[in-house]
């Protein structure tokens, strides 16, 4: 508390203790990351599938027709497809902020408040409403720069590819889009790493925080970075090996063809049927890994937080 009213904060923190924060939260209470789970199934995953069943029969039919006639289904058909499903898009997107917003709540309680185990640290409260808020605000940012970067980048790389068509020299210009693109890129991550406390700041203090962030983080971004560097790193390699042993085991059933033929050949039914309860499991298993990852992600945050501020118990 008196850290937070005098603005306080310490020198630095602990690379490895925020790098393994996650990893600490999982295995503490790893049935907290299976509750997560079903919250993510219940708000995300569940709508989604109803959606895809929704669209479902129609997208299958395109494709066997096209299996049929070895030629590309009808656009019209497909356009309407994209349309129906492109306008349920925003309320599945708007479940997932919500689902992620209490989940990342309940990541940070795990850091800040870990006796408040119950219910897998979850709940609902003003603290998650502030904090989704802060988080909603985060990813509009984003996007907004995203595309403020893609669009002059995007123009230039279509006058590159006109220049080369007409026998021009693209050399230079490609380069150029490429320093652009990098150094946009440096200052997106780099605006993005001195707003990252706003997150568990806005939590620990129940209000919206943003800006707020920026002294906190002060001196601290190159040192984030290379904490949040070495997750997706291992992140990367764990999940190219686990994508390394489904593709072994599943290519060569397709070697030939006659797998896919027969999926395309098959009644909806038929193909539902068959297909149903691996979907089932992959959606469960992945939204439990999805959920340790989400926790080896974003934990790091609290514990940057509550060493650089000296939080440890946030007000009620």
């Amino acid at each position: 508390m008196a850290a937070r009213e005098s603005g306080r904060t310490m020198d630095s923190f602990s690379f490895g203790q925020a790098l393994g924060a996650g990893f600490r939260v999982i295995g503490r209470k790893p049935l907290a990351v299976v509750i997560w789970a079903a919250v993510y199934l219940l708000l995300v995953a569940l709508p989604a599938l109803a959606m895809a069943a929704f669209v479902l029969p129609q997208t299958v039919a395109a494709y066997q027709q096209m299996a049929v006639h070895v030629g590309p289904p009808d656009p019209a058909q497909m356009m309407a497809l994209r349309s129906r499903t492109f306008g349920l898009q925003p309320a599945i997107w708007l479940l997932s902020v919500v689902a992620n917003t209490v989940v990342i709540a309940a990541i940070f309680r795990a850091v800040l408040e870990p006796q408040n185990g119950r219910w897998g640290y979850l709940r609902l409260s003003g603290r998650e409403l502030w904090m989704g808020l802060t988080y909603l605000v985060i990813l509009v940012m984003s996007l907004i720069m995203i595309f403020v970067l893609a669009l002059p980048v995007g123009i230039g790389a279509a006058v590159v590819a006109a220049v080369g068509e007409h026998g021009g020299s693209t050399g230079g210009g490609a380069a150029l889009l490429a320093l652009v693109g990098l150094v946009g890129a440096g200052v997106i991550v780099w605006v993005l790493l001195r707003l990252s406390m706003a997150l568990p700041m806005s939590f620990a203090q129940g209000r919206f925080l943003l800006y707020e962030s920026w002294e906190v983080t002060r001196g601290h971004a190159l040192k984030i970075f290379l904490v949040f560097l070495v997750l997706w790193i291992g992140l990367a390699v764990v999940e190219a090996a686990l994508v390394s042993a489904v593709a072994f085991h599943f290519i060569p059933l397709f070697r030939h063809g006659t797998a896919w033929q027969t999926f395309t050949a098959a009644s909806l039914t038929d193909t539902l049927r068959r297909l149903g309860p691996a979907i089932a499991g992959f959606v469960i298993v992945g939204s439990v890994v999805g959920m340790a990852v989400h926790a080896i992600l974003f934990a790091p945050l609290a514990e940057i937080y509550r060493e650089l501020t000296a939080e440890a118990q946030p007000p009620v």
